[in-house]
């Protein structure tokens, strides 16, 4: 069995729900942690651990990564560019172009990327399923204030597009 980087594709399964058939990826962000505001021991300094986040139709994916590639410095905007790829996409779409990559782009941005496609698509799922029951959807957007300023105080870049 060959594993793939593609996480739970399965579970990306057609929703039969058009707000979620038809959502697109609007906004992406990547945040990278400061190791010294985290206190990481020093032999942390070689990774790069941080956040990615994937928008659209009102709801959020979000998805942690972790590596090191031997340097202190992470260029975040050019190990960041295969992403700008996936605006404009649905989430199915965006996986079948992370499916057909996943060679260029290595094990850490293709699994990071469908980890927060499939965090974004079961948001997607819960909107519409609370619209369904008349519950009130907008509890991901009133905890974005406190999600921002736990972000802006411990990460050293930060990365949208």
């Amino acid at each position: 069995m060959i594993m793939t980087a593609v996480p739970l594709v399965e579970n990306l399964v057609r929703s039969h729900c058009s707000v979620v058939d038809t959502a697109r990826i609007r906004h992406m962000e990547l945040f990278v942690y400061d190791h010294q505001r985290l206190a990481l021991p020093d032999h942390c300094e070689f990774l790069h651990c941080g956040l990615l986040r994937v928008c659209g139709n009102g709801v959020a994916g979000w998805a942690e990564f972790e590596f090191s590639d031997g340097t202190t410095h992470l260029d975040l905007v050019k190990w960041a560019s295969v992403f700008t790829r996936l605006k404009g996409q649905t989430s199915l779409q965006a996986i079948q172009y992370i499916q057909q990559h996943e060679s260029q782009w290595g094990f850490t941005r293709t699994h990071l990327a469908g980890e927060a496609l499939v965090d974004w698509h079961k948001s997607l799922l819960g909107t519409a399923n609370a619209e369904k029951s008349s519950l009130d959807a907008g509890s991901v957007a009133s905890s974005l204030p406190v999600e921002r300023n736990f972000l802006n105080h411990y990460c050293s870049a930060y990365y949208s597009f």
